[in-house]
């Protein structure tokens, strides 16, 4: 039996509040609910909430309740909210739906805008204007197949199960991860211990006068970012300088069009940072993949091979510093040659040297324990990183580098396959779920 989403509810869906969010100082205010703050998943973990203090009864969530955005890019996303979190109210660009639990399981008509069924009526029903957007009339339209209670409340179980043993698995791939830290800082026989990290302090002049990059930000004479420099520098094993260990470093090249190709031109698969993610390798999404026209003259400058290693040197965010780094496993996708964008740089390694797998890895490290942080500037809002301060980084080489960047790469491998693992058995529950109510 298929029925309309709007006839059951227990009251009519409710658009949220247009209020300004703000700092939560009292854990009595209640969560303010966006629709940034959540994905198919809920929200994250030790996500930061705020809070609003224009707000009515109305706009207070109950456990049951179901919210759906209702405009800009992610409309049709939705939220369940179980009262976990504990007091919590919606913004504008969501509209609540509360279920009359005689009708139906709510956690059933939560997953059930999940299904695919879902995922195309939204994609066939928003209006493009200016931004997508679906209004509660339209939501209370879309029909549902309703089983009896005791189908929904099994089926929807189910999906409760797989989900959590999604998380269960993608927790453990973190915990690895999170390893590696204290695997290198072990392997190293280094320590690096919480530092002072005033943003305020007294220095010499003559040490800003003698700083070759001139720079007045604080960070760069923080007392952290010296002590942990020199804690690399002191190391027990021999070091060298990044610049001493690479043959040569070239910025990539955004290239033209991919429709401008010529005798001079080839339709390459251009990297960028997007394109960085937890695992060692260069990870390709096709539905999200930028293809340019780059110049042959190009291509032969950047003459990559495998065991290079990509720099974000341009880019970041406001939580997220340039310098992120990704190794080279690959030199082409699909027959197609691949390129790296002008907000990259890459590095060729010395391999006489220095393993460059393990490169790789002290220079993730680098990145983890913040020195890239104070090795950047920001012009008109983009983050750069100083090639020069980064090319100075003290880099430690034990004499077993190649055994400790392997022991490295197969914690990372655990953990990709924990990856992997937990996607393709959450999509395997999604299509029972389907196949048993949609029979798709």
């Amino acid at each position: 039996m298929k029925v309309t989403l709007g006839s059951l509810t227990s009251e009519e869906p409710c658009y949220g509040i247009s209020a300004t969010a703000v700092t939560r100082t009292d854990e009595n205010q209640p969560k303010y609910i966006r629709i940034t703050d959540f994905n198919d998943f809920g929200i994250e973990e030790n996500h930061e909430y705020v809070t609003t203090d224009n707000y009515a009864e109305k706009h207070i969530l109950k456990p049951g309740d179901i919210l759906f955005a209702r405009t800009g890019a992610t409309v049709g996303k939705t939220y369940y909210y179980d009262g976990s979190i504990g007091k919590a109210v919606f913004a504008g660009y969501c509209i609540r739906f509360r279920f009359d639990e005689k009708k139906v399981f709510p956690k059933y008509a939560y997953w059930y805008t999940k299904t695919s069924a879902f995922i195309n009526w939204v994609k066939g029903i928003q209006r493009p204007s200016g931004q997508p957007n679906i209004n509660k009339e339209e939501y209370k339209s879309f029909e549902i197949i309703l089983p009896d209670h005791e189908t929904q409340k099994r089926v929807s179980g189910e999906l409760d199960v797989a989900l959590e043993k999604r998380k269960d698995r993608l927790t453990k791939a973190n915990e690895l991860l999170m390893s590696i830290k204290s695997v290198m800082t072990e392997k190293l026989s280094i320590s690096l211990n919480t530092f002072n990290n005033n943003i305020s302090f007294a220095i010499k002049l003559s040490k800003v006068l003698n700083n070759k990059t001139h720079r007045l930000d604080p960070k760069c004479y923080s007392d952290r970012f010296l002590k942990i420099i020199d804690c690399l520098n002191k190391s027990c094993y021999k070091t060298h300088k990044l610049k001493d260990l690479i043959t040569n470093y070239i910025s990539g090249d955004w290239g033209k069009s991919s429709e401008d190709i010529s005798d001079s031109y080839v339709k390459c698969l251009v990297i960028r940072a997007t394109e960085f993610d937890n695992s060692q390798n260069i990870r390709i999404n096709e539905n999200k993949v930028q293809y340019r026209a780059i110049s042959i003259k190009s291509l032969e400058k950047q003459n990559k091979e495998i065991g290079d290693i990509l720099v974000e040197k341009s880019g970041g965010s406001k939580d997220q510093p340039v310098g992120r780094v990704v190794f080279v496993d690959r030199l082409d996708y699909n027959n197609t040659p691949i390129s790296y964008s002008n907000f990259l740089t890459k590095l060729k390694i010395d391999q006489n040297k220095i393993d460059p797998y393990y490169l790789f890895e002290y220079l993730r490290f680098v990145y983890n324990i913040g020195l890239t942080e104070v090795m950047q500037n920001q012009t008109n809002g983009i983050r750069n990183l100083i090639m020069d301060e980064y090319l100075d980084i003290p880099v430690i080489i034990p004499p077993n580098d190649y055994e400790i960047g392997q022991s490295i790469k197969d914690i990372r491998n655990r953990a990709l396959e924990l990856q992997i693992e937990a996607e393709n058995k959450w999509q395997e529950a999604k299509k029972q779920f389907e196949k048993e109510l949609l029979g798709e």
